[in-house]
């Protein structure tokens, strides 16, 4: 019904604006941790989801958005399975802030094909980069696991800089 449509749209605003808001409160104050970074990912996951299956009868399309969403949430916690530490990056963010704007426009009954492919896109090179980011850490971990004690390696990666070693990075 409109009035329960309206609902879903007031509700995919303001867990946009908040969803936005409480991690830039979270890293200005210095408030983050390692839970409130779990609950934010699987909270993200829910709503997105959530969200997507009512208007699905109106934009078909949305099945793609929903099994995206579902394959990023398999990588990532399979990651986090094998203590990867998965977490956002600047990719996923934008992700997260186009799927909002999508879902917004289909409450709105603006439904736009292009918005939706470049969404699905997105989302498939979010997960990309989250799989390639976690076997590049298996890998990191292997070659860890393989030095003498003692011994280590130093990896960059842009402004990132680890070191890994048996008695340095405790694996």
């Amino acid at each position: 019904s409109f009035y329960s449509l309206n609902i879903a749209l007031i509700t995919s605003v303001l867990f946009a604006l908040t969803d936005a808001f409480d991690g830039y409160v979270a890293r200005k104050y210095d408030a983050h941790s390692e839970y409130g970074r779990i609950l934010d990912t699987i909270c993200d996951k829910v709503f997105a989801i959530g969200i997507s299956i009512p208007i699905l009868l109106i934009n078909p399309i949305l099945i793609i958005t929903i099994l995206l969403e579902c394959v990023i949430a398999i990588i990532n916690f399979n990651s986090s399975l094998k203590n990867n530490n998965p977490k956002s990056t600047y990719l996923g963010k934008f992700k997260t802030c186009l799927l909002s704007f999508n879902l917004i426009l289909n409450y709105l009954g603006k439904i736009n094909l292009p918005l939706n492919l470049l969404t699905n896109f997105v989302q498939l090179t979010t997960a990309v980069d989250y799989y390639k980011i976690d076997k590049n850490k298996d890998k990191l971990k292997k070659e860890a696991a393989a030095l003498a004690p003692g011994e280590y390696v130093i990896r960059t990666t842009g402004d990132d800089l680890r070191i890994f070693g048996k008695n340095i990075a405790g694996t």
